[in-house]
């Protein structure tokens, strides 16, 4: 996750020319607040200068924000979504948090934002040696007012509870070595089965024997009488 405030003053980096060609100037998320919309940039000091970028047109952001291409961006001023988005949009930053049972939760310091440009969480202020959870889950967000932003939750996450469970090889149980056919639960059996195996083998060979033995004493003459050496 990182942070939306980040964004602000980034370079842009057009991916086809390998040129930086503005710096990041503002964010507008959508009509809901649960994304984000634009990015709006520029090269200098007058608004005549800005252009949109939509987010679906941003390769990657870091370091730099990187674009792919400047042939689709147009002037801000002839987007009219944009426009509206903008003057519609309300401070979230600094904005007390209010839950639904009329618990204060915090104030907001920042938006953390993913991949795709969905908003995640809001981060809370909390004093200078501050340490604990400050993370509130943007799907518990209902409204966001002129005055408040009302969630359904006062509940607030460290980073690491906001993570969840570690999905790496070291965060998952390792299967034991012996759980299906380990000799120390299944040493007995494993006896029994060899024992089993060899058994036959055995049974064979003394039958085997047996009847070599039978072959020697009922040896008889040509006229049925027993042989006499």
């Amino acid at each position: 996750m990182q942070k939306i405030n980040t964004l602000f003053g980034k370079r842009v980096i057009d991916c086809r020319s390998g040129n930086a060609v503005a710096n990041v100037r503002d964010v507008v998320l959508d009509q809901d607040h649960r994304h984000i919309h634009t990015l709006v940039i520029g090269d200098g000091n007058w608004s005549g200068s800005e252009r949109v970028v939509h987010w679906n047109d941003i390769t990657g952001v870091g370091e730099f924000v990187v674009i792919d291409g400047m042939d689709q961006l147009i002037p801000v001023d002839e987007d009219a979504e944009v426009a509206e988005l903008r003057a519609s949009a309300e401070q979230i930053t600094g904005k007390k948090v209010i839950s639904t049972t009329g618990e204060q939760v915090g104030t907001v310091a920042d938006l953390y934002f993913v991949a795709d440009g969905t908003i995640a969480a809001l981060e809370m202020k909390q004093g200078i040696f501050g340490s604990g959870p400050n993370l509130l889950r943007a799907e518990h967000v209902q409204a966001i007012g002129r005055d408040a932003i009302i969630s359904d939750s006062a509940e607030l996450l460290t980073h690491e509870q906001f993570a969840g469970p570690s999905l790496s090889p070291a965060g998952l149980e390792e299967p034991r070595a012996d759980a299906e056919f380990g000799p120390e639960e299944h040493g007995d059996a494993m006896a029994d089965l060899a024992e089993y195996d060899r058994k036959p083998m055995e049974s064979e060979v003394g039958q085997t024997t047996d009847d070599t033995a039978s072959d020697d004493v009922i040896a008889v003459e040509p006229d049925g009488r027993p042989y006499q050496p």
